[in-house]
């Protein structure tokens, strides 16, 4: 057989099975091939993951789909074609399939589907930052930029971060340090300032303390944490400025006193009080109105500078306590400028109405004026009869007016002046007029306390007249008559107390009355003159059985001597009328006396006088009293009633008062220089005589305070007790037992810091003094002698042998206790002086197997040089 190439003169096609040629100038046709004709593979490209696009050497291109799918960096590819099996194919390049999906799982993976199906969690080589909208990484071989999130990431907020305490001073705004924004910690790293609102409910400003402050932070469960430190600082005023020509401003670091009653006597000390304020040259106050913040005061001069000229006053203040009517503010003098030569201007035009329209309207200024020229309204000159400009104000309404609500009005002001003679010539402003139609409605209905109901409105209110209100029990029949008035305590013009009075049996079948309050409505208008409709409001009375209680016990001082005037007990509710006898006070001063509040003539407070819906009760200093430092203060039970049905009466009360510390000098000691104060040392004892009553008991001062006395230079020993003799003149210090060791003629001893009684505090004062060893000698040592003798050594020396008791003693031979009738005791001497030896003619000490020496359980014959008496129970093992 013989193989010959031929060349044909035309290509195969794919799948060819037979062929045409000439040879050896034959023409052989349709000769069939052995196999089919399969073309080689030139290039083979991934098209999808099922399928690919291939060129063959023949020049045809085919799409071939596969049976099966690409792996993600598949490098080659298995295929059948035309009947020919194509294996491990290499592709052009590796496949990177398409991604379909990309989802954040945390800052550094991401979960990825691919268009093969394929998905998996990829490590990132970064960290996302938050709010990441694509991710790039590397699968299978194969890089990935840029590829798109299915969500932005968005990091997970660990932590909110921690943050600094903060400090301000008592009275300080704290909004103005506290942060707008906190940092959050994020799960990527990294942080990022959100802002945050801070709860300050529990903040209180003008009490110093530690408060833990919690915030809400911005798009977080989390919340934020801060201390804020309040310092206390000493009250002072800060300054005073001039508002306008009329008034100034003086402002307090704290809340001040801000009592407007002229018959209390804490409105001595107020700050609206006259009184406490001066002004140097001929110009004098009118008013002093304390501010909302309470810390801040209006003062209005008599007389305006005029805005062609200015003035500069001193102004001193004197005399004013904080808002606890005890503390005193620091005298303060400062001086202030006034000028003034801006007009005053119309800073609002207002009117309200529930129809068609208004017969008012009010003017609000900026400043206080004097007169003004002319209204015009729509051009059209309003009648002077229709308003009345008092001096002083800072708001005017007009009436006489008949307005369409539904329109827009021009309201000009001509020729405002003020009191410094500012003239604004003319001002047009847009009255605003707003229209109120809808009727008012009451809110709620409440007890108060179990006579009286709360009754709170949607609006402010024009009339409530009490005949339009009735109250039924539970079968619905009328009570007695109910009496409605505004709340004193309201500012809102919504709420208005409904009082009755059914008497002691109101309760008598149940500790509860459910009851309904009946509006008729008539004459029931708000402030614009809307009705109320009529209505029916139920509410439940409970019998009050609470006591009332002492809140606390505050004093009040004289301004200028600061000289206490009075005690004034503070309850938690309103009380009958009454006067309370000051027998129902104890006073007890800090070295344990008992002040007189009984006697006439001699007693140190008066009676109080308590007036219907009072809330406290005052006690005034009486017959020249002085009080200084702190004193135990007791109310007696039932001293007050309170105002319910039950009568409830208050409990015993005690507490501690702090009435200040008296700055009166000092005293010292007549005799300090002589032996006579301090009589010198009985055994453990020191009496020390002053020659004026001193203070006794707990704190700074006292007499009887171990901290107050020195001894060579050293404190006096625990368990040192002092007493003070009923004239508060004589101390008795006794000192515990081993205080001295050696005797000292010469010892230094010291008084320094004791108060009087009345406030002096003692010049220090120093003696000397003769102090004994008070310590008990010890048993230390037994020894054998050679002469069948025992010598007993003691850590001090013992007094003779012959004022010894040798019942003080217990010797033990061979486990026998010796008969101390045996015994011979005799000093030592030689190597022995200062010892005791003890000899028995029956007993050979130098033969026995052993020997216990000690002192009996109770001791007192034998002593040392200074009569101490030896220490008992100690025992000695000689052998």
């Amino acid at each position: 057989m013989h193989w010959h190439h031929v060349n044909l003169p035309y290509s195969f096609k794919d799948g060819s099975t037979v062929a045409s040629f000439t040879y050896g100038g034959h023409y052989y046709k349709s000769v069939k091939l052995s196999t089919p004709y399969a073309p080689g593979v030139k290039t083979v490209t991934v098209t999808g993951p099922k399928q690919i696009m291939v060129v063959f050497t023949d020049g045809v291109t085919k799409t071939v789909n596969l049976p099966y799918r690409f792996k993600a960096g598949s490098t080659v590819t298995s295929f059948s074609y035309f009947g020919h099996n194509y294996s491990s194919v290499k592709l052009s390049t590796a496949y990177a399939p398409k991604v379909t999906s990309a989802v954040a799982l945390n800052e550094k993976s991401i979960k990825v589907v691919f268009e093969n199906g394929e998905t998996e969690t990829v490590s990132l080589p970064y960290r996302f930052k938050d709010g990441s909208t694509e991710a790039s990484f590397t699968f299978a071989g194969i890089s990935y930029k840029s590829v798109k999130l299915d969500t932005p990431y968005v990091a997970t907020v660990n932590s909110i971060g921690t943050l600094d305490d903060i400090t301000i001073n008592q009275g300080d705004d704290a909004s103005k340090v506290l942060p707008a924004t906190v940092k959050e910690m994020l799960s990527n790293g990294t942080s990022k300032d959100v802002n945050v609102t801070w709860d300050t409910t529990k903040l209180d400003v003008n009490t110093p303390a530690t408060y833990a402050l919690t915030g809400k932070v911005d798009g977080t469960d989390k919340t934020a944490s801060v201390n804020v430190i309040v310092k206390s600082v000493a009250p002072q005023v800060t300054g005073v400025s001039a508002i306008n020509g009329t008034q100034l401003l003086v402002k307090f670091n704290k809340p001040v006193n801000a009592d407007t009653t002229t018959t209390d006597d804490a409105y001595t000390s107020s700050a609206a009080n006259l009184a406490n304020y001066s002004l140097s040259g001929s110009n004098k106050i009118d008013s002093a109105v304390v501010q909302a913040d309470g810390k801040s005061v209006v003062l209005t001069l008599d007389a305006p500078v005029a805005n062609t000229t200015s003035a500069t006053y001193t102004l001193t203040v004197s005399g004013v306590t904080l808002a606890d009517a005890t503390t005193v503010v620091p005298t303060y003098a400062g001086v202030v400028n006034v000028s003034d030569t801006t007009a005053p201007t119309v800073t609002a035009a207002t009117a309200s109405t529930n129809g068609a329209t208004t017969n008012s309207a009010t003017l609000t200024f900026s400043k206080p004026v004097t007169s003004l020229t002319a209204i015009k309204i729509d051009g059209t000159v309003v009648s002077s009869s229709d308003y009345k400009v008092t001096t002083g104000t800072t708001t005017l309404q007009i009436n006489g007016l008949s307005l369409d609500s539904s329109q827009t009005h021009s309201i000009e002001v001509v020729g405002l002046t003020d009191a410094s003679g500012n003239v604004n010539s003319d001002q047009t402003s847009t009255l605003t007029i707003t229209k109120d139609v809808n009727a008012p409605m009451i809110s709620s209905v409440t007890a108060n306390g179990d006579k009286s109901l709360e009754i709170t409105f949607n609006k402010q209110m024009g009339t409530v007249p009490s005949s339009s209100f009735t109250l039924k029990d539970e079968a619905y029949n009328d009570l007695g008559t109910v009496t409605v008035n505004a709340d004193p305590a309201d500012t809102t013009g919504t709420k208005y107390i409904a009082t009755f009075n059914e008497g002691s049996s109101f309760f008598t079948n149940s500790n509860t009355r459910n009851l309904t309050l009946v509006v008729s409505g008539t004459g029931v208008t708000d402030y614009v003159g809307n009705v109320l409709a009529a209505t029916t409001k139920t509410v439940s009375l409970t019998k009050d059985t609470t006591l009332p209680a002492v809140t606390g016990v505050t004093v009040q001082k004289n301004s200028t001597t600061g000289a206490v005037t009075s005690f004034t007990v503070n309850f938690n509710k309103a009380l009958n009328a009454g006067t309370i006898s000051s027998s129902n006070v104890t006073l007890v001063d800090s070295n344990g006396i008992l002040l007189d509040t009984t006697t006439a003539g001699t007693k140190v407070i008066s009676d109080a006088t308590v007036k219907a819906g009072d809330t406290k009760a005052v006690f005034n200093v009486a017959n020249g009293a002085m009080f200084s430092g702190q004193y135990s203060f007791d109310l007696a039970a039932k001293s007050v009633t309170d105002q319910s049905y039950t009568g409830n009466q208050n409990a015993e009360y005690s507490t501690t008062v702090d009435t200040g510390t008296s700055s009166v000098g000092t005293f010292t000691d007549t005799a300090s220089a002589t032996s006579t104060p301090i009589s010198g040392v009985v055994s453990n004892v020191i009496k020390v005589t002053y020659s004026t009553p001193v203070k006794g008991g707990l704190g700074a001062g006292s007499a009887t305070q171990p901290s107050n006395y020195t001894i060579n230079g050293t404190a006096l020993p625990a368990g040192t007790v002092i007493t003070l003799d009923s004239t508060q003149k004589v101390a008795t210090i006794t000192l515990p037992a081993g205080s001295f060791t050696t005797t000292d003629t010469a010892a230094v001893f010291k008084v320094n810091g004791v108060v009087s009684t009345t406030g002096a505090t003692l010049s220090p004062s120093t003696q000397l003094l003769t102090v004994t060893d008070n310590v008990a000698p010890v048993l230390k040592n037994a020894t054998v002698n050679a002469d069948n003798s025992l010598s007993l050594g003691f850590d001090s020396t013992v007094a003779s042998a012959a004022s010894a008791d040798l019942k003080d003693l217990v010797v033990t031979v061979n486990g026998n206790v010796l008969p101390t009738s045996d015994l011979v005791i005799k000093d030592g001497s030689g190597a022995d002086t200062g010892k005791y030896v003890i000899t028995d003619s029956n007993v050979d000490f130098t033969k026995a197997n052993s020997i216990v020496v000690g002192t009996a359980a109770t001791t007192a014959n034998i002593t040392d040089v200074a009569g101490n008496v030896v220490t008992a129970g100690t025992t000695i093992t000689v052998k």
